[in-house]
């Protein structure tokens, strides 16, 4: 436990644009998932520190897939 993988992807819907901010535990399993309206540098670090709330157990390693995704930045 403790390897945690995070990924954003893009929802398009008829209402515009949304972003899926996904975190796994590789062992556990545990999933936390958010959807956002934009997407920002505090955005993803608050969604971060959320997850690893929500957890009863240390993160040592988090994971992405290094996709390339413009963030913005926050005002």
């Amino acid at each position: 436990m403790g390897y945690l993988h995070i990924d954003i992807c893009v929802i398009r819907s008829g209402e515009g644009k949304a972003y899926l901010f996904v975190a796994v535990d590789r062992t556990s399993r545990f999933v936390h998932a958010q959807l956002y309206r934009q997407i920002t540098r505090h955005i993803a670090a608050d969604f971060l520190v959320e997850t690893l709330q929500a957890l009863s157990y240390r993160v040592h390693t988090v994971l992405t897939d290094n996709g390339v995704l413009a963030i913005e930045e926050s005002s």
